[in-house]
């Protein structure tokens, strides 16, 4: 082959790498201008989205820590749940939907939260109070209990609001109201049961886990320096004395009597039947749950009725007071809490559950005991 040829062969080949190759340096060049455009087009969202996030975010972490308004911590829902009219023509009576659920816990002092009852329960009556032509208060209480000193503060909290401003108290068991739930009940001027509810539970209980008969058949324990025998009482790995379980007992009595107390001046039945009743398999203050139907025969409750029956009830003794009113509206009632406290009571919430079921799992942590009306 001459060197023409050979020329002449290799010319367009070398042609068509350098083509290759400068289609590749700009197609290369191409895709860096490419993405330098992206990430400004990121940095550029990245930054506004920033901003934006941080002006919605810090009016709601203003108002978390500074704009909750402790005078009203408890809302009105704008929206009666219900309105019945009437044949006056004057004003709108109002009443106050209270929905108390959940365990009864907290101090009416401390911080508000999800599960302060002490807390909501008082600052609810304090609104209704203020509210226009406030005629009766429906308390509708879901609950099984809960701490028993807590319980007993609401009921006295509820009967003296009630003494106090002669506004009619009604408790509502839309489901249930047990122990804790059924003391709170007691405080209201009369208890209507939905028929389907269940009440009752009426006691105190005290418990702790403990383990210490295990740890005698495997030689483990927990060492205690204690200044006195009764003040080592409670622990996972101590054994229950007869000395400690009577003084624990003496402080269940207490709390116990108060309840019965409650309830003998509530439901108007004598404090030593209740004590007798207490003892026995077939009495109401035994820790028993009674239906509807038999709450009432036992004089636990007052009466048998749903929701639209109480309210359409209700309704019907405020014409007879009140005849120039042309409707009732019933409002509900709600916690007005910052955006910190509702996260922070959700985030407790979370914390407590998670706790409660590490220690039931866990053999290495402290007892505790509370009592508890539940």
């Amino acid at each position: 082959m001459s060197a023409e040829e050979s020329e002449a062969l290799n010319k367009p080949l070398t042609q068509a790498i350098v083509v290759e190759v400068v289609e590749m340096l700009v197609a290369r060049a191409d895709r860096r201008e490419l993405a330098l455009r992206r990430e400004k087009r990121r940095s550029t969202i990245w930054k506004w989205g920033t901003f934006l996030f941080m002006c919605t975010l810090a009016p709601l972490i203003f108002w978390g820590w500074f704009g909750q308004d402790s005078s009203e911590p408890v809302q009105v829902i704008s929206d009666p749940i219900r309105t019945i009219a009437l044949t006056g023509k004057g004003g709108i009576a109002h009443v106050a939907f209270i929905p108390i659920s959940g365990s009864i816990d907290g101090d009416r002092h401390g911080a508000p939260g999800l599960e302060n009852t002490e807390w909501y329960v008082e600052n609810a009556l304090k609104l209704a109070e203020k509210q226009e032509n406030i005629s009766a208060i429906i308390l509708n209480i879901t609950s099984y209990g809960g701490d028993a000193v807590a319980s007993a503060h609401g009921y006295r909290m509820i009967k003296k609001f009630r003494e106090r401003t002669k506004i009619p108290v009604i408790a509502f068991i839309s489901h249930y109201a047990y122990s804790g739930g059924y003391y709170l009940a007691l405080g209201a001027n009369e208890i209507v049961v939905d028929p389907d509810a269940n009440i009752g539970s009426v006691g105190v209980i005290m418990s702790w886990f403990n383990t210490a008969s295990i740890g005698k058949v495997f030689d483990v324990g927990e060492v205690k320096i204690a200044t006195g025998p009764l003040k080592s009482c409670i622990g996972q790995w101590v054994e229950l004395t007869p000395a400690c379980r009577a003084g624990f007992a003496r402080s269940i009595d207490v709390a116990f009597k108060g309840f019965l107390g409650a309830m003998s001046d509530s439901r108007d039945i004598p404090l030593s039947t209740l004590i007798k009743e207490s003892r026995s398999n077939t009495g109401r203050s035994n820790g028993g749950t009674f239906a509807a139907e038999d709450a009432v025969a036992r004089k636990m409750a007052d009466r048998v009725e749903d929701e639209d029956q109480l309210e359409e009830r209700i309704a019907a003794d405020i014409a007879k007071k009140h005849p120039e009113f042309k409707s009732v509206e019933f409002i509900q009632y709600d916690m007005k809490l910052s955006v910190l406290a509702e996260l922070s009571g959700a985030t407790k919430k979370s914390i407590q559950g998670v706790s409660r079921f590490m220690d039931a799992l866990s053999s290495m942590v402290n007892a505790r005991a509370m009592m508890r009306a539940e």
